[in-house]
């Protein structure tokens, strides 16, 4: 049986431990998360301290590319352990890994702290920011004491999220999902193989429940709390914690097509697919729906009938399924095959490894039980799409269209939506903007340094001549 910690913490101190199987992996955990956690609190100025004097912000990017090379290799070398703790198959994790990684460049990461920020530089020291004929301002950028990372159970936040927190120099606790720990766990050893001295600012540790533990992680005002979670999960935290939350909760993305002819079915069929089949569209950018804009009712069954024929000639399969996830799926196929022997405007592609629902009855948004199982509707324009999607505009993030991109982010600036891609291009390589946020400027707080470049007493006595002049 293959074994696995599910914790990374500095040095080679020996803790107490207990081991959980999942799936025919024995995965150990910390039998004291919370003195971890005290200990990780009472040293953490210390720490902060070190890691600000230590590394340059510029430093930080060149690190992460090289973890990424170093993390990419380590997970190819344990798939058979991340596909028992995810579920996805082997095949299916290795586009993946592929997927977050060779896009985990040092140019990009630098360029993204630089476009926001301005300069790097204001990470490390006091920079010039304004001069003007009476005032000369420095400034510097000052991160939090800490952070806390709250992970999900899918791979892909952890490194930006990460250097969100380091490229400011704070240091940080990864909390990985209780079920799927050894993801986060590779990325932090990973990090630490790169650059030994940067592991006393990086911890990783799971805990399950825990009310009092994150209670006193969440007491300081001074610290930052990242979490990806459902909305009701990031709303307690918000509630509990004093200091700055970022929550990106989980989200739901649809594909807009316009369909002039038959070669417009083939041509998309195969890109939405690739968008669905992405992660078992469990990703907060997988496309829930398919909107078909078309003057011919039948291309969006064409659309259907096309995209069957490449799913069932798809070689990567889906995540392995709990049986409820498998009875909803089928209760939905004999719903909508009952309603179409019934007379009703719908028809339905059933494979081993997807479901495929044409519905001509409505066009409302509904969500899908994931899994690559799609729903595809007709609409007349984009207009009426737009009040379709109103109730669920804060669930909404990415849209992926065939029509022009500026157009549809001007309909929809006040919904939630923050991506707007080609079709087949739904699954993120890299974020410039998440949620629709800044990734550094809500972590930071500035600080300016102001000078007179004339002496005050010269100013005062102007402002005192020209007062007593006005008073004659």
């Amino acid at each position: 049986m293959k074994e696995y910690r599910a914790y990374s913490i500095p040095g080679n101190k020996t803790i107490k431990e207990f081991s959980i199987e999942i799936n025919g992996v024995k995965i150990y955990y910390p039998s004291s998360p919370e003195e971890l956690v005290e200990e990780f609190i009472e040293t953490v100025d210390e720490r902060r301290s070190r890691f600000r004097s230590k590394y340059k912000a510029k430093e930080i990017p060149k690190i992460w590319e090289e973890a990424g090379k170093r993390c990419k290799k380590a997970c190819m070398e344990n798939l058979e352990v991340l596909s028992a703790t995810t579920k996805f198959p082997e095949e299916a994790l290795i586009l993946y890994i592929e997927n977050i990684f060779d896009n985990l460049k040092e140019d990009y990461l630098s360029e993204i702290v630089e476009a926001e920020l301005g300069s790097m530089d204001y990470l490390d020291g006091f920079g010039k920011y304004l001069k003007s004929k009476t005032t000369k301002v420095k400034t510097k950028a000052f991160g939090p004491r800490y952070v806390v990372h709250i992970f999900p159970e899918s791979l892909g936040p952890q490194p930006i999220s990460t250097f969100q927190s380091s490229v400011l120099k704070s240091p940080s606790i990864s909390k990985p999902s209780y079920n799927e720990p050894v993801f986060t766990t590779i990325w932090i050893n990973s990090l630490k193989e790169v650059d030994e001295g940067i592991g006393d600012f990086l911890w990783c540790i799971p805990w399950k429940g825990g009310e009092d533990l994150e209670d006193r992680l969440f007491e300081d005002e001074n610290a930052a709390i990242i979490v990806y979670g459902a909305h009701d999960t990031i709303n307690k935290i918000r509630a509990k914690a004093k200091g700055k939350v970022l929550g990106y909760p989980l989200r739901a993305g649809v594909e807009i097509v316009s369909l002039k002819d038959s070669r417009d079915v083939k041509k998309n069929a195969p890109k939405i697919v690739r968008d669905m089949t992405y992660m078992d569209q469990t990703a907060c950018f997988s496309p829930h729906i398919v909107y078909v804009i078309s003057r011919d009712s039948s291309y969006p069954i064409k659309l259907c009938e096309e995209m069957a024929k490449i799913m069932n000639e798809q070689k990567i399969r889906r995540k392995r399924l709990s049986v409820d996830e498998k009875s909803v799926i089928s209760m939905l196929y004999h719903t909508y095959l009952l309603e179409k022997t019934a007379g009703l405007d719908l028809d339905v592609w059933k494979g081993e490894e997807y479901l495929i629902i044409y519905d001509g009855t409505n066009s409302s948004f509904e969500l899908s039980p994931l899994y690559r199982t799609i729903r595809v509707k007709r609409i007349e324009n984009l207009e009426d799409l737009k009040n379709t999607l109103y109730d669920y505009r804060e669930y909404l993030q990415t849209i992926g269209t065939n029509l022009e991109k500026e157009e549809v982010a001007e309909l929809f600036a006040d919904y939630n939506i923050s991506r707007i891609v080609d079709v087949g291009n739904m699954p993120i390589t890299k974020i410039y903007h998440h949620e629709g946020m800044p990734l550094f400027s809500p972590l930071i707080k500035w600080i300016d340094i102001e000078e007179e470049k004339r002496p005050i007493r010269k100013i005062e006595r102007k402002f005192s001549i020209s007062y007593k002049s006005k008073s004659i």
